[in-house]
């Protein structure tokens, strides 16, 4: 009897130490912040995204370790925020977060960033990041501002300062500028400085931006052109998401002005995209005629989701019978592409928005097969044809 009380004990210990970082899901930032306040921590705060590979390897990887848990959760109220869901859009803003994965230690008195880090890291990556989070950051900033008052402007100095403030999610942009121009004055080729500008460039308003565009073949030699490219796109994305919300023209002009200097296939096609969402949004209708058929001639002619997409657009949003009936063309070679619920039913749908109700009700009866054929759902179907019985289409 004692062994095997022995036995369980021991698997209990085990069990305690096996465990990795404790989250508190189910917590406001509020209720976060008072619990750090009243154990005399930092917040630790995952900032990921549903759709970010890097976030879901430290969720599967990283954080289930004993070494991380034994690490974080004696010093930290650990907490994860998607920055897409909830409270997440205004921490992001509230954070200058705009990477995933985005690890931030926060004092909860302050509500400032203690540290941050970026991209997927291994259990000895976390931790060492984890050990800077108690460095003296808010004093080596009033370090570097007062060096800056007195008149250092030396490049090693403006290097080490925006480095810290980049880190720190600070404002950056007056230190950036001064050093952007100490460079072109000095006409420096250093990787480190480079680098440094590099990495503080984040938005499609960054002082930054035009020093990589104007550098862009040596930031593709140093980096890659993937990576490269990579970067310019986040930026630019961000740029046409916010344009997009806001119904700003000027920005999304821009943002399309970048991904054109960008110049690769990827961008282009990146380009009639934004165009299309930008003028659907707006409801620019003569423009999204115009961008969906250039779109479809020259990209979506032969990918029935692309024309199904756009087509039920078409039914959505526009009246004009023209329109509509080469948004029915559209919709039939999706059909004849792939013959699902799914492209029948708008199919049937421009149909009857054209005024053919024995041709929509054929559509309908076509999406009904194919969607118990596929086990999917035929609500739209279904609701169309119960409409048709009731116009007494035979």
């Amino acid at each position: 009897m004692k062994s095997l009380f022995t036995l369980v004990a021991t698997l209990c210990v085990g069990l305690t130490f096996a465990q990795g970082i404790e989250f508190k899901h189910n917590a406001s930032y509020q209720e976060i912040l008072a619990q750090a306040k009243a154990e005399g921590k930092l917040v630790f705060m995952d900032c990921y995204t549903s759709w970010c590979g890097p976030c879901k390897r430290l969720s599967s990887q990283t954080f289930p370790t004993p070494e991380a848990g034994a690490y974080f959760n004696q010093r930290f109220v650990n907490t994860k925020f998607d920055m897409e869901q909830g409270e997440g859009p205004e921490l992001a803003a509230k954070f200058g977060v705009r990477a995933y994965p985005t690890l931030l230690w926060i004092d909860p008195q302050t509500e400032t960033v203690k540290h941050r880090a970026m991209g997927f890291m291994d259990p000895a990556g976390l931790i060492e990041q984890a050990k800077q989070a108690d460095d003296a950051t808010p004093k080596l900033l009033a370090q570097f501002a007062e060096k800056y008052k007195n008149g250092d402007r030396s490049l090693p100095f403006y290097n080490e300062y925006l480095s810290t403030l980049n880190l720190s999610g600070a404002k950056l942009d007056t230190i950036l500028i001064a050093f952007i121009n100490k460079i072109k004055i000095e006409n420096v080729k250093d990787d480190k400085y480079n680098t440094t500008i590099y990495n503080a460039c984040n938005s499609l308003i960054s002082p930054a931006l035009p020093y990589l565009m104007k550098n862009k073949a040596d930031y593709k030699a140093k980096f890659g052109e993937q990576v490269f490219s990579k970067k310019i796109f986040v930026i630019a994305d961000k740029a046409i998401s916010d344009a997009v919300v806001k119904k700003d023209n000027v920005m999304f002009n821009e943002a399309l002005k970048l991904l054109k200097e960008e110049g690769s296939k990827t961008a282009q096609e990146k380009i009639v995209l934004a165009q299309l969402d930008y003028s659907l949004r707006t409801q620019n209708l003569v423009e999204y005629d115009k961008f969906a058929t250039q779109y479809v001639k020259k990209l979506g002619a032969n990918n029935d989701k692309v024309l199904n997409d756009i087509a039920w657009n078409y039914y959505i949003n526009i009246a004009d019978y023209k329109q509509l009936e080469k948004a029915k063309k559209w919709s039939y070679k999706a059909v004849n592409l792939k013959n699902t619920c799914e492209n029948n039913t708008t199919y049937a749908y421009l149909n009857y928005k054209l005024g053919n109700l024995k041709e929509a009700d054929l559509a309908c009866d076509y999406a009904l097969i194919k969607a118990k054929e596929e086990g999917g759902s035929d609500l739209s179907a279904r609701a169309l044809k119960d409409l048709l019985k009731k116009e007494n289409v035979k």
